[in-house]
């Protein structure tokens, strides 16, 4: 259940990017606490906004997503260890 209110949270901030339609769109950890299904939905809402106009930076600590992403978005992954 709060799986779903996760996601649906996440598609109305898609929703929402899409009618403000900004020129850089900041997503801080947005696949967290996520599952694979949850992730792609997101990746598919990421892809759809994503355009020659705007850009997206996602911040993350996994590697799912940015497998997801179409096109090809440069990251960099810094995994730091304790």
């Amino acid at each position: 259940m709060k799986a779903s209110l996760v996601v649906k949270e996440r598609k109305m901030k898609f929703f929402k990017m899409s009618i403000l339609n900004p020129k850089l769109a900041i997503l801080d950890e947005t696949d967290s606490g996520l599952d694979v299904d949850a992730v792609r939905i997101v990746s598919e809402g990421v892809n759809r906004f994503h355009n020659e106009e705007n850009a997206v930076l996602i911040i993350t600590h996994h590697n799912q997503i940015l497998q997801k992403l179409q096109p090809k978005l440069h990251a960099h992954l810094n995994r730091w260890s304790y």
